[in-house]
């Protein structure tokens, strides 16, 4: 354990302004940072970092399962997809990733309404172990659409 008498700078009385600030925020903020610049297309949850890292998956092959998925279906959540990939291996495992397509939050407060740029949240990824059973598709026109969002 790290006494804070040693180390002076760990008391809270000794934090700069910006230092109290970003205390605050990383203590509130449930979804981790993009892995680009703004402009990216992706926006992670703590939960899906978490689990990559429980199943030791990357953030490409995640993106990969989404961009070419072997099968796509309806999530357990509202307006949220599953998406399926077998796993390379010497048993047969698939690798699930369930996101949604959300629209960027901002204050508009010009005269011309400018469109909001969409991003894929993940929620969650998993590995299952075997063939899951076949549920709910997605209808084509809904994957189209994530397609022309990815390129």
């Amino acid at each position: 354990m790290i006494s804070v008498d040693k180390f002076p700078r760990l008391r809270a009385e000794y934090w700069t302004p910006r230092e109290r600030l970003k205390k605050i925020l990383h203590s509130r903020i449930k979804t981790v940072g993009h892995s680009g610049g703004w402009s990216d297309k992706y926006i992670w949850t703590q939960h899906s970092r978490m689990k990559m890292r429980h199943y030791r998956l990357t953030e490409s092959r995640i993106k990969r399962v989404i961009r070419h998925p072997a099968r796509a279906e309806e999530g357990i959540l509202p307006r949220a997809i599953a998406a399926m990939s077998p796993a390379e291996g010497k048993k047969y495992s698939e690798i699930w990733v369930m996101y949604m397509v959300t629209a960027v939050r901002g204050i508009s407060n010009s005269q011309f309404p400018i469109p909001k740029p969409k991003r894929i949240k993940v929620i969650t990824a998993w590995r299952y172990p075997g063939h899951a059973p076949e549920r709910d598709p997605v209808p084509d026109s809904i994957l189209k659409e994530i397609k022309g969002l990815l390129n």
